[in-house]
């Protein structure tokens, strides 16, 4: 059940009851309607959600916008809007057919084709994974799985409410549905699979950042969930495309294409991201075809990419171009360089006493980093670090942006044909460091200090675990803590600059998570 169903008292089920008995006699009114009737009340009741939902019209319109401003006019788009909430009525009207009425009159107006499609999956022997959207009557698409012959499982988030999701779900399952909710699918999915079951999971809705990939979805990044492709790489068992559209005279055609071929990468990051823009790109055509019936109320872009991310995709999205942007502002450290104005650069790095009478620790094996200054990369970097602060995913998480950051950056200046201009160092057994022939100028070091620990560093929420599970993830073994070091450096010519790093003055503190097993901690 959903965090509010779980929670629900006897007072507010019974409430929820006394509220749904007027929308059941409702429900049953409009079941039984004539279908030209049925769709004309659908249509009108669309037009009432477009007028007293303003914030979900609103949402409809910023996402249409985005998705489509730069092809349509405004009254374009406007039209589109209006007739999404129209659509939706007529879907809720068929609904109400599917729960109080005549079941096998409404499927009777569905056609099917592509079948040889399924065929063609089934015969791998592993089940079929369905990918699918909420494009046309979603419902009525679980329904018509009769028609094809092989039974059917769908994944699907429960309702908050635990009255209404008790409601739904047996609606869905008198149709002969399989319900499998999403915080305890991994099971329910590998079993249906193991019987040669067909699982369907919708795909266009946004995911949070870690249970998500960002793909291009209408040209702009849009976080999507990883499990159907961490289910099929896992599985082996073929994806199949499959959607439902509207057609005229209150009939429906369901389609079925070939299954997508699976990436072959050998790199399971690299597959899950193929894999899942590939899904992004077919769900966007199908959308595309028809987009007065997708559910545009949704907020799809919600999850933005973090800082790091964005910058990230700049740098590679366009490389060529920042390359061209750094080779001026490189030229004054070549120009340096080229009039021996160079000097040298040590320091230390080291753990202060915790007695007046201690030693310093050494910090043996920290990275060393000198890089040119530029102030793009160094906002990046202070965007991380206060985003840091704002929850503990994204405490976590700022370790590896700021190393995907620097790589990206280093990337950027070996692209600028700089390759001289990136020292590099490793601290020795006694925490020491030395960069020689540095050019004058004003440059940044950065430092990453690791240590690594054989627990984890607290116990896992059921949530985040249950979580986790469903994405096919190791549970942590281990973690690290990361320390970094930003310091910005002026180097003058002929003389010694020398640094300090202990860990009175990190310029930020993490902890990445081990994924793998057997973690041995550091002495």
């Amino acid at each position: 059940m959903g965090r509010n169903a779980e929670r629900a008292s006897p007072v507010s089920r019974a409430l929820a009851w006394l509220l749904l008995r007027p929308l059941a006699v409702l429900g049953v009114a409009l079941a039984y309607l004539p279908w030209r009737w049925g769709l004309w009340v659908g249509r009108r009741l669309g037009d009432l959600g477009y007028w007293v939902l303003p914030g979900r019209r609103a949402v409809a319109r910023a996402n249409l916008e985005r998705a489509f401003g730069g092809g349509r006019s405004r009254s374009e788009l406007g039209r589109l809007c209006r007739e999404s909430f129209r659509h939706l009525g007529m879907t809720v009207v068929e609904c109400c057919a599917l729960c109080f009425g005549s079941r096998s009159t409404l499927l009777s107006r569905v056609d099917v084709e592509g079948v040889d499609h399924l065929k063609a999956a089934a015969a791998h022997g592993r089940g079929i994974l369905l990918l699918t959207a909420h494009l046309g009557n979603w419902e009525l698409l679980a329904a018509a799985h009769v028609h094809t012959g092989y039974p059917l499982s769908v994944v699907v988030r429960p309702l908050d409410s635990a009255v209404l999701d008790r409601l739904v779900t047996r609606f869905r399952e008198r149709g002969g549905v399989e319900v499998i909710p999403k915080r305890r699918a991994l099971r329910g999915v590998r079993e249906a699979l193991r019987r040669g079951w067909m699982v369907g999971i919708l795909l266009d809705q946004n995911a949070s950042r870690r249970e998500g990939v960002f793909v291009p979805f209408f040209g702009e990044p849009a976080s999507t969930s990883k499990s159907l492709a961490l289910l099929a790489l896992w599985s082996g068992a073929p994806v199949v495309p499959v959607f439902i559209q509207r057609e005229k005279e209150g009939r429906h055609r369901v389609t079925i294409e070939p299954a997508v071929p699976p990436p072959a990468t050998g790199d399971r990051e690299q597959d899950v991201l193929a894999f899942t823009t590939a899904f992004s790109q077919i769900v966007e055509s199908r959308i595309r075809h028809s987009p007065e019936q997708w559910f545009w109320m949704h907020r799809r872009w919600r999850t933005r990419p973090a800082v790091a991310a964005v910058a990230l995709a700049l740098l590679l999205w366009g490389g060529s171009a920042l390359a061209q942007e750094l080779t001026a502002s490189l030229a004054s450290y070549r120009a340096a360089a080229g009039r021996g104005e160079v000097a040298a650069l040590s320091g230390a790095a080291f753990m202060e006493p915790r007695s007046p009478r201690g030693a310093p620790t050494p910090l043996a094996g920290a990275g060393i980093v000198l890089l040119p200054t530029a102030p793009g990369f160094l906002g990046d970097l202070e965007a991380v670090k206060a985003h840091a602060r704002d929850s503990a995913a994204r405490y976590l998480g700022a370790a590896g942006e700021v190393k995907r950051i620097q790589e990206a950056y280093e990337r950027a200046i070996r692209q600028a044909g700089a390759s001289d201009l990136v020292f590099t160092a490793v601290t020795d057994e006694a925490g020491r460091f030395e960069l020689k022939g540095v050019p004058a100028g004003e440059w940044v070091l950065l430092a990453r200090h690791e240590i690594l620990h054989a627990k984890p560093p607290k116990k896992i929420p059921h949530q985040e675990r249950v979580s986790r599970q469903f994405l096919l993830e190791p549970q942590p073994s281990g973690y690290r803590t990361v320390t970094f070091w930003l310091m910005p450096v002026r180097v003058a010519a002929g003389g010694e600059v020398r640094v300090e790093l202990h860990d009175r003055n990190p310029w930020l503190t993490g902890v990445a998570e081990e994924k793998t097993q057997g973690v041995t901690p550091t002495p």
